[in-house]
């Protein structure tokens, strides 16, 4: 018989002398998708912000006419050092988004305190019953003043996705301004 080891049960082997997989007893193994998701979570968006951090630097070098001192350079003061023009909308267009916004409160909140809950929740409509979701979630915060409501972590990665993507189109409208001659 097994032997329960903090919520994880042993590996069994299958005969080939390996184990199957560490398997965790049902009540531990929503608390360690949480714990896995959270991490995913807060990778994607390190990687995300790093992504949109190098952006920045990348843009002061390239577009920016008085390039910014290192320390100074984020997004927004790139973005607002930058000439009226399309590679300027489309930063515009970008830090205005609600999940870019959302994140860059999100990873500085995250620094300071828990905001995903280890705990497996659902949620079902008030009114009707009728089941809108379940897993961990992210509660809800407030950042300079904004409040950002709860959401689920499935839906806080998919926002992550969403915010890789504009990257991806601030990086082609970057190759299209430093591609375009400029006007004398």
């Amino acid at each position: 018989m097994a032997t329960e080891l903090g919520g994880l049960v042993p590996p069994r082997h299958s005969g080939n002398g390996r184990p199957d997989s560490l398997r965790a007893k049902p009540a531990h193994r929503a608390k360690l998708q949480t714990v896995a998701l959270e991490d995913i979570d807060s990778r994607l968006y390190e990687r995300g912000d790093t992504a949109f951090d190098i952006f920045a630097q990348i843009v002061n070098e390239l577009a920016v006419p008085k390039p910014l001192h290192i320390k100074d350079c984020t997004i927004g003061k790139v973005r607002d050092g930058l000439p009226e023009g399309k590679l300027r909308t489309e930063l515009t267009r970008v830090t205005k988004l609600h999940w870019f916004q959302y994140l860059a409160g999100f990873s500085n909140t995250i620094k300071h305190r828990q905001l995903i809950s280890h705990q497996p929740s659902q949620k079902y409509e008030e009114g009707t019953g009728e089941y809108l979701g379940g897993g961990a979630q992210v509660a809800a915060f407030k950042y300079h003043s904004r409040e950002f409501k709860s959401y689920w972590v499935k839906e806080v990665l998919e926002g992550t996705v969403e915010m890789h993507n504009e990257i991806v189109i601030l990086g082609i409208t970057l190759n299209e301004h430093c591609l375009t001659p400029a006007l004398p």
